[in-house]
C-alpha cells in the first residue's frame, strides 16, 4: 500500500521485519529530514495561525487517504513535517474494502463495539489532535482510542481560539459519529477561515 500512495501525504515504508510479537517498521526518505509534529510544536512554539495552517495540511492528508479508500486507527505520534513543511502521515492503516469484505476483521472493533477503523473515527481523532495541537496539550493515547470526549469538552481560556475553530473541534468529536463532519467538509471550512 505504501508504494502506491502519494509520498506527498505519507512517510514511505522502506522495509519491515518481525521482532518477536511486534513488527518493526523502518520509514522515511533518505533525501529528506522529517520532524514529528510533537517535536516541531515543542521546539518552535508556533503561533495559533501557524498551528491552524498545519492542521489544514493534516486535514488535506487525511482527505487524500480517504479518497483512496484508506483509513487508520490513530495518527497522533505518526505525523511528520517535511523540509517543505508538508504534513505526512506514517501509514498504519487498512482499507475500507478490507474491513467490509474480510470476515476476520472483527478485531477492528474496540471495546463496547466502538469501531476503531472508520472515516468517522478518523474525524474524531483529527478533532482530538486539533485540540491537542492548538492548546499545546499532550493527551493520553488510551483516551483517544476510547473516544473520551469529556477531556476536550471544556474550552481552555488560553490561548484564545476563534469560535469557528472551537466549534469544528467539538463537531469532529461529537458523541454520535453520524453527526461528525466529513473530511471534505472540514477542509472546505478551514480553507474559508482567515488565517
Amino acid at each position: 500500500m505504501g508504494r502506491i500512495l502519494d509520498h506527498d501525504y505519507i512517510v514511505p515504508l522502506l522495509w519491515m521485519r518481525d521482532k518477536g510479537f511486534f513488527p518493526v517498521f523502518v520509514c522515511g526518505n533518505v533525501n529528506e529530514t522529517n520532524e514529528t509534529l510533537s517535536e516541531w510544536r515543542k521546539s518552535t512554539k508556533p503561533s495559533a495561525g501557524r498551528r491552524i495552517q498545519v492542521m489544514l495540511k493534516i486535514a488535506k492528508a487525511i482527505q487524500y487517504l480517504h479518497s483512496m479508500g484508506v483509513i487508520f486507527q490513530y495518527i497522533i505520534g505518526d505525523i511528520f513535517l517535511d523540509s517543505d513543511f508538508r504534513a505526512k502521515l506514517h501509514f498504519r492503516g487498512t482499507t475500507l474494502r478490507y474491513i467490509r469484505e474480510t470476515p476476520s476483521s472483527h478485531h477492528m472493533l474496540g471495546s463496547d463495539d466502538k469501531i476503531l477503523y472508520s472515516n468517522q473515527t478518523n474525524i474524531f481523532i483529527f478533532g482530538y489532535l486539533f485540540y491537542e495541537m492548538y492548546f499545546d496539550r499532550d493527551m493520553n493515547l488510551r483516551d483517544r482510542l476510547e473516544f473520551k470526549r469529556d477531556i476536550i469538552a471544556e474550552k481552555p481560556s488560553e490561548p484564545e481560539i476563534s469560535e469557528d475553530a472551537w466549534q469544528l473541534i467539538q463537531r469532529c468529536c461529537a458523541e454520535d459519529p453520524r453527526s461528525r463532519p466529513s473530511i471534505n467538509e472540514i477542509v472546505q471550512e478551514m480553507e474559508s477561515w482567515k488565517i
